[in-house]
């Protein structure tokens, strides 16, 4: 985790952004980014 200020909230997974505030303007709904995730670890 990174802490960083200006609202932004992104998320990076294996060096991939998989989630990023700033570009929807909203937060991810619950249990977004474990799903993102467990796809992207199925997919590896």
């Amino acid at each position: 985790m990174i802490v960083g200020s200006g609202g932004a909230f992104e998320i990076e997974f294996d060096g991939t952004k998989i989630y990023s505030k700033k570009q929807t303007g909203a937060f991810p709904r619950y249990g977004e980014i474990p799903l993102t995730i467990d796809m992207k670890v199925a997919n590896h």
